[in-house]
């Protein structure tokens, strides 16, 4: 749920570059990567909010690049966290959902 439906889904879009699907609206807003990966739909929500809310936690090989690309995009950058070998930057998109920049696992 968000409160604009095809501006959180034009983020979500361009930061994982998969196109708006057509008929978005502030209402309602999906885009549908190549198969066999799932679809992304947006909902807005009522004025009372929900309070059922997700991390997506995306792998990146460069986690400097992609958390300034994601800035660019409207994103907010929390800050690099590291822990047990991991690195990971936490991060919330322009309605203040968090995701976070997942570097691969230590070898």
């Amino acid at each position: 749920m968000c409160e604009d439906a095809v501006a959180l889904g034009g983020f979500w879009s361009e930061l994982l570059e998969f196109p708006l699907d057509d008929g978005a609206s502030k209402d309602y807003a999906q885009f549908s990567p190549p198969e066999p990966q799932a679809k992304w739909l947006f909902v807005r929500s009522s004025p009372h909010g929900n309070s059922d809310r997700m991390v997506v936690a995306l792998t990146s090989y460069d986690l400097d690049v992609d958390a300034e690309r994601a800035v660019s995009l409207g994103a907010t950058n929390d800050g690099r966290q590291e822990s047990g070998g991991f690195e990971w930057v936490e991060m919330r998109d322009p309605e203040g959902n968090r995701f976070t920049f997942n570097a691969p696992p230590p070898s």
